[in-house]
């Protein structure tokens, strides 16, 4: 039995996944130089990274066993666990201010930059 939602086929079954959930993504490129569609390709790629689409649909497509999904979940924990003392750590020392502050730097240099690049 096929469901057609939005012209996406979400029909759910065996090698089916269910795509519904899934917000469709547009950019529109302006301009014809290169540069622009260099950065609309670089805004994309970043968007369907953040929106994590490549994760939802290999985590949908396969059926996960629970004690591998367990194990995941266990390795996941001890990984955020261990990225926290880490974190912790450079707390205490000082260093995640310095690394703090050289990441505002970047980020107000690079607004400077498309500020100058769209004044021209």
């Amino acid at each position: 039995m096929k469901r057609i939602r939005n012209g996406i086929n979400c029909s759910v079954g065996p090698g089916n996944v269910d795509l519904s959930h899934i917000r469709p993504i547009e950019v529109v490129v302006r301009g014809s130089s290169r540069e622009d569609f260099e950065s609309a390709l670089h805004k994309f790629k970043s968007l369907f990274q953040h929106e994590r689409i490549v994760g939802q649909l290999k985590e949908k497509s396969a059926y996960e066993k629970p004690s591998i999904k367990k194990r995941r979940k266990i390795r996941e924990a001890r990984d955020r666990a261990v990225m926290a003392n880490i974190r912790e750590n450079m707390i205490k020392s000082g260093e995640w201010d310095r690394i703090q502050k050289k990441r505002a730097q970047k980020k107000i240099k690079r607004e400077e930059k498309r500020a100058e690049v769209l004044d021209v």
